[in-house]
């Protein structure tokens, strides 16, 4: 709507609603408003609105993140070796394997070559956001024959989420040679297994572990937009007819800090049972029962992280038309112009490597302790799956101060650690510059038009690569 297209001299518009989320028992407002004016010669006019949005949202589900396959040549280095020389202990080596083969395969039937899940993931993403932004937009028409209008807007999303996710490893154990105690095979699907806490490895020895437990909270994470841009139209004579526009673009997103937090579970058991497409899986952890007490034995400090990612589109750009009316034979009208845009996109990724609880060298930093957890647990997860009584519906929650305090600690955040993360920051610079012209053809029974437009594009991407 343009100030001087609304009906009356003054109009005042607004909204007040509420939205309600069932999962997270919350009530949001959502406020907007309007004000028009203009003058009684409908020469000038204004139009401002503003809004603001609240919204408290969660996302329960399961995901099974991708599927492997059983191999015990490969899980045992049993394959066959090649032996273009009839080497006899070649010839050996591969007799043994393949007696070490078959005595595997007698021993778990249908486990080799079967399909199985590589995770089974209990995920919860909670958020709360904000959206707030105004428009304003000032008409101009002291004659009949030009027009100009000021247009802005501006509008800031605002959210802070955090999102948790209790993982089985059945593709750690697999790959290290701890087979299930016990399973189902179905049709070449491994549909249920299970691993006994007495036959699993010692975490702290073997670095088998049957979970991991992800923890990753974003405090005032945003996405902004705004533009700006002025139209003029111009009416020279009765024949030609002038417009152009030109403004400003912008739009920024940016993770201000993505705090990390990993805890194995090791020294448990681990179970799984996939009940088809329409119901979750079971999973439980034998020997872990209490998966919401984060203090149990079990659990064990994986690493801590942060990221900050802010990426920044932008463009300048500016158009020029003309139309004049020639209105002589079938030629009715030429139209030309030019246009031109500056675009600039930028993606600056930080990320630092934290501390690791078990340094695999001497680039990585202990860990100092573990994060102190104040007793906060979720107690309806997977609300509306639908999971029957062996689905997981309890697990402990780090709150968002113990994550923070812990990863900010000293120690935890080692500076040496690469401040960017130069592989995937980078800037791409673009422009644009275009013109065209046009014939209008009007017959008595047809209409039709004739042009060429050309088109200069130049590009240049800065990029890093390791």
């Amino acid at each position: 709507r343009s100030p001087l297209s609304l009906p009356r001299q003054v109009t005042v518009d607004g909204a007040i609603s509420a939205v309600h989320s069932t999962s997270t028992r919350r009530t949001d407002p959502q406020l907007s408003g309007l004000v028009g004016w203009k003058n009684d010669a409908r020469t000038f006019g204004v139009i401002l609105q503003a809004f603001s949005e609240r919204r408290h949202d969660r996302r329960d589900g399961q995901e099974f993140l991708g599927y492997n396959t059983v191999s015990f040549q490969d899980i045992y280095g049993l394959a066959p070796i090649a032996n273009p020389n009839n080497d006899p202990a070649i010839a050996a080596q591969n007799a043994a394997n393949a007696a070490q083969l078959a005595t595997l395969q007698a021993a778990h039937p249908g486990l080799d070559g079967a399909t199985f899940a590589n995770n089974v993931n209990a995920t919860l993403l909670e958020m709360h956001m904000q959206r707030k932004g105004a428009m304003v937009d000032l008409e101009l028409k002291p004659t009949d024959r030009l027009r100009l209008d000021f247009n802005g807007f501006y509008s800031k999303l605002t959210e802070t989420n955090q999102d948790s996710s209790l993982e089985t490893e059945q593709t750690v154990l697999v790959g290290n040679g701890v087979l299930p105690d016990t399973y189902t095979v179905h049709d070449g699907l491994l549909t249920s297994a299970t691993w006994n806490q007495a036959t699993m490895p010692d975490y702290l020895t073997t670095g088998d572990y049957q979970a991991d437990y992800d923890k990753y909270y974003r405090p005032g994470e945003s996405a902004r937009v705004y533009y700006a841009d002025i139209d003029v139209d111009y009416a020279l004579s009765d024949r030609l007819h002038l417009s152009g526009k030109f403004g400003r673009t912008q739009a920024v997103g940016a993770t201000p800090n993505e705090y990390a937090y990993v805890t194995n579970v090791g020294n448990a058991g681990l179970s799984y049972r996939m009940n088809g497409l329409l119901q979750p899986a079971d999973v439980s952890f034998p020997g872990f029962p209490d998966t919401g007490n984060y203090n149990d034995p079990h659990l064990f400090l994986a690493y801590d992280g942060l990221n900050k990612v802010k990426s920044t589109d932008s463009e300048n750009y500016f158009q020029a038309d003309a139309e004049y009316a020639v209105e002589s034979g079938v030629l009715d009208a030429v139209k030309f112009g030019v246009r031109a845009t500056t675009h600039q996109r930028s993606v600056l990724d930080y990320y630092n490597d934290g501390c690791f609880a078990q340094p695999a060298d001497s680039t990585f930093t202990q860990c100092n302790g573990v994060a102190q957890w104040n007793g906060q647990l979720e107690d309806r997860y997977g609300q509306g799956l639908h999971g029957g009584p062996g689905f997981l519906h309890t697990i402990w929650q780090l709150s968002p101060a113990a994550i923070t305090s812990y990863v900010d600690a000293p120690g935890n955040l080692p500076a040496s650690s690469l401040p960017y993360s130069w592989p995937s920051s980078f800037v791409v610079n673009e422009k644009t510059q275009a013109i065209y012209g046009m014939a209008k053809l009007v017959g008595e029974h047809w209409r039709g038009n004739a042009g060429l437009r050309v088109v200069r594009t130049q590009q240049r991407a800065d990029y890093n690569e390791g």
